[in-house]
C-alpha cells in the first residue's frame, strides 16, 4: 500500500469537507501516531470529522490504484498506489 498516495487522498478528503485547520492538524497527528505504532489502524478522515475514532482496512489494489475502507462508516477511499 502506497502510504504517500493514501495520505494525499485522505488529507484531500478533509480539505474538501472544509475541515478546520485545528481538526486537520489533529488528524495529521493521529496519522503520524499510527505510522509510528506498527499494527495501529490508520485514522478514517470521515469518522474523524464526526468525532469518532475508527481505522482503515486495506483492500485490493487494481493496477496503480489502491483502496482502503473504514471499519466503522464503510467509506471507501481510492488512491494512487504507485
Amino acid at each position: 500500500m502506497a502510504l504517500e498516495g493514501m495520505h494525499h487522498e485522505l488529507l484531500g478528503h478533509l480539505q474538501a469537507k472544509r475541515a478546520e485547520e485545528l481538526l486537520v492538524g489533529a488528524w495529521e497527528k493521529a496519522w503520524q501516531g499510527a505510522l509510528m505504532s506498527p499494527g495501529s489502524p490508520l485514522p478514517c478522515p470521515e469518522c474523524f470529522l464526526a468525532g469518532r475514532a475508527s481505522g482503515l482496512e486495506p483492500r485490493r489494489s487494481v493496477g496503480k490504484l489502491g483502496e482502503a475502507r473504514c471499519a466503522n462508516c464503510r467509506t471507501v477511499f481510492v488512491f494512487s498506489d504507485g
